[in-house]
């Protein structure tokens, strides 16, 4: 990368130099320096394209603190992609001699450190870094690695979503050098200096997974023989129940084992409280006196287990011949496709899952394209059984679903016409309405009815359709 223009440095010399043998951070965690600071402003200076020295404020000799602010003019900041969590900051930090004496005081080695979820929005700063140990000033000289002052207890940063963040040092005492800035979800403590983070305000791009290779039917492990194969679809929002507002797992438990479905599709799984997926396959298989597997695929990039794992979920008595999933990334968000094969009267039936973004129509239209593209590499026979967040009049998503039905359309609109447009969520967000955002699309099979369940049991309806295999 190369570095941005900079200020010229006023006493840099002043400073004990901060270069150093540089070590590698862990992957997980970020070290900022002076050339990846997108503002230093006020009494701030930073060397031109030299990501080895620190950033320094020239000192005034004011033996006073400057007030901390929300919005101060002596001060750096730094973009940082992160995921959502837990963090804490370091600073290191020297002081440069003070102004008249030229002994290295207690006035020139404090700074304000504060952290945006946006960029736009910032707090009153109420973490101080010093470099003293006491207030004799002791520890004082040097550089030093700092993360809260020695009259105040160490605090950490929370981010509660997941992309870009911004970090702000401000002066509380000029006369203070800032080297390098080092963010971890550890509780490790730095030492020495960090070769710095590469475009540390930058999402890093995940590689999407291949396509599977395969691109037929596989062969069966079993066969089983049905009057109809019964599809379930159902958004479970986490557990939550509309109208207790809490998670009611007994509840959604109850209706699920009562729908007597064959295949259950599931979105917004969650572990955030309890582990839903083995809690639901559990129920299904104590209701039903057959044993029942789960596949869980998580919609996000996130690898912590206790931090937003939320994601899709299929669950199934019947054989199952193939199963496959991934988490897609090459589209603006990441999204989760599931796909199990079984074989009901002789021929094997593909059954995919997914959830598509909810807030931008282009975004859901290049998901869709890319779901065609793994919905393409099986056999003839599918059901798609997802929450597409698109009402249907959202015509660019449908482009993709040609050569597929939809089951609502097929069962009720045509054969038994009625004013019923099939909500499946009463309120969106974005328009105030309800709509019809859940569906089953189907090809090389025949559904044969649909029933749209109204429950308060969450915020989405369930989808129950039966399905005609023909040998």
């Amino acid at each position: 990368m190369t570095c941005r223009p900079c200020l010229a440095v006023v006493g840099l010399l002043l400073f004990p130099s901060a270069v150093a043998v540089q070590t590698l951070p862990p992957e997980a965690d970020t070290v900022l320096c002076s050339c990846t600071a997108s503002i230093v402003a006020g009494k701030f200076t930073a060397p031109p394209n030299d990501c080895e020295a620190p950033v320094s404020s020239l000192d005034s000799g004011v033996t006073t603190t400057i007030p901390a602010s929300a919005n101060p003019a002596d001060r750096i900041e730094w973009p940082l992609y992160a995921p959502a969590g837990q963090y804490t900051i370091w600073a290191r930090l020297s002081a440069v001699p003070e102004s008249p004496a030229g002994t290295v005081g207690k006035w020139n080695n404090s700074v304000f450190l504060s952290v945006s979820e946006n960029g736009n929005t910032w707090p009153v700063p109420s973490v101080i870094l010093d470099t003293a140990d006491n207030s004799a000033g002791a520890g004082i000289g040097g550089w030093r690695w700092m993360r809260q002052a020695y009259w105040l207890a160490a605090k950490p940063f929370t981010f509660t979503t997941t992309g870009v963040h911004h970090i702000r040092i401000s002066l509380r005492e000029d006369g203070v050098a800032v080297d390098q800035v080092y963010v971890t979800p550890s509780s490790a403590i730095p030492e020495g200096r960090y070769a710095c983070s590469v475009d540390p305000g930058t999402a890093p791009i995940v590689p999407t997974p291949p396509p599977p290779t395969h691109t037929a039917d596989a062969p069966p492990v079993g066969n089983t023989t049905l009057p109809r194969l019964r599809v379930l679809h159902w958004n479970v929002a986490g557990g939550y129940n509309s109208v207790s507002q809490f998670n009611d797992y007994p509840l959604q438990m109850a209706l699920l084992t009562q729908a007597a479905a064959d295949v259950v599709v599931l979105n917004e799984m969650s572990y955030a409280d309890t582990d839903m997926l083995t809690m639901y396959r559990d129920a299904l298989s104590a209701a039903t006196g057959k044993p029942w597997r789960a596949f869980y695929q998580r919609g996000n990039t996130h690898t912590d287990p206790r931090v937003d794992n939320v994601g899709s979920a299929m669950l199934t008595w019947l054989p199952v011949d193939t199963q496959t999933q991934t988490l897609d990334t090459s589209t603006a968000q990441p999204f989760a496709i599931q796909h199990l094969q079984v074989t009901i009267n002789g021929v094997p039936v593909h059954i995919f899952g997914t959830h598509l973004y909810p807030w931008d129509a282009a975004v859901r239209q290049a998901q869709i394209g890319r779901l065609k593209t793994y919905l393409d590499q099986y056999g003839p026979r599918r059901i798609l059984s997802a929450d597409l967040n698109a009402d249907p009049e959202e015509t660019g998503t449908w482009t993709e679903l040609q050569g597929y039905r939809d089951a609502w359309v097929t069962t009720t609109s045509v054969i038994q016409p009625t004013d019923d447009q099939g909500f499946t969520f009463d309120k969106r967000m974005s328009t105030g309405l309800p709509e019809r955002i859940d569906y089953q699309w189907y090809a090389g099979v025949e559904a044969t009815d649909f029933a749209l369940v109204k429950t308060k049991r969450s915020d989405h309806h369930m989808i129950l359709v039966n399905y005609k295999v023909a040998q």
